[in-house]
């Protein structure tokens, strides 16, 4: 990576860490972030249009651009998914069937645009476990498999819709939307400052937490094996201490990411990309974050 230059106004002597950024609460909603108050991560030239990043262990807001903009999740929307279909207490031993994607026929409503449609490349039925199927999902974003999970713990689609939109209701992420489980629907919207707050929860649990987290996993259903490398390749950074993963892509948003890593000092932050125009500048975005961490710890 080359050199990076950052506006004096981000150097160590001017940052004052105490007391000067808005609290970002979990558990509690408070009032409306002052938005004018934060630092704002333009300054940096970062190619995603929305950008939140916040300290995980004080929740406060480190930095931000754009960060109520309502925007598609593309498949950060499986991360509500997978935190479902765990809390429906769904044995991980459990056999679920996947389908090839051609065959999905009360699914292509939501297929967008988007030709490189993440699947388990599956040509006929097969079975796997949950705890593949999830590894799956985490991994590879596979939309086949993610479907399959919620027709297990679901009567219907829409009711798995339905109970998704009932859940960032009660969590209180206000715009946040759902329109179908995997995200390829753009009608998936929500703001980084919402994302932040989902994929914080849903990290809760260490299983869907630590599923995302493999370089590659070798699935494997009733028929076949398939190996599959997961879509963050930031996860192959030595220097980074990755402790949760979430990408996204679809045409009509492009490239998406949710990650929580810890820089050199064991500061553990949340990182919200959201509208990166290619997977090149996503992941030079997160760079750029993450050696400014640096520059101002």
């Amino acid at each position: 990576m080359g050199f990076l230059w950052w506006p004096a106004a981000w150097s160590n002597n001017n940052y004052n860490r105490q007391g000067t950024l808005p609290k970002l609460s979990l558990a509690s909603q408070q009032a409306p972030v002052n938005w004018s108050a934060v630092y704002n991560l333009a300054d940096l030239d970062l190619a995603s249009r929305s950008v939140l990043l916040v300290e995980v262990t004080d929740w406060f807001i480190v930095g931000a651009k754009n960060p109520e903009q309502i925007m598609p999740l593309a498949s950060l929307t499986k991360l509500m998914s997978l935190r479902l279909v765990r809390d429906s207490q769904l044995n991980l031993s459990t056999l679920v069937t996947v389908e090839p994607v051609s065959q999905i026929t009360d699914w292509q409503a939501y297929v967008s645009e988007d030709e490189a449609v993440s699947q388990l490349p599956v040509l006929k039925q097969e079975s796997l476990s949950v705890e593949q199927a999830i590894q799956a999902s985490a991994v590879a974003s596979a939309n086949n498999v993610v479907l399959a999970l919620v027709k297990k713990v679901s009567p219907s689609l829409e009711a798995f819709v339905y109970k998704m939109n009932q859940t960032a209701y009660g969590l209180n992420l206000g715009q946040m939307v759902f329109s179908d489980p995997t995200g390829l629907s753009a009608l998936n919207k929500g703001t980084a400052w919402q994302m932040a707050r989902l994929a914080a929860w849903v990290w809760q649990d260490e299983f869907i937490k630590s599923a995302g987290l493999a370089h590659e996993v070798v699935i494997k259903t009733d028929k076949n094996s398939f190996r599959l490398i997961n879509t963050n390749q930031l996860l192959s950074q030595p220097a980074w201490r990755i402790s949760a993963s979430k990408t996204g892509h679809l045409n009509e948003v492009g490239y998406n990411l949710v990650m929580q890593a810890s820089d050199t000092a064991g500061r553990v932050y949340l990182m919200v990309l959201l509208g990166a125009p290619t997977d090149q500048l996503r992941r030079q975005d997160a760079f750029r974050l993450m050696a400014w961490l640096e520059s101002i710890s």
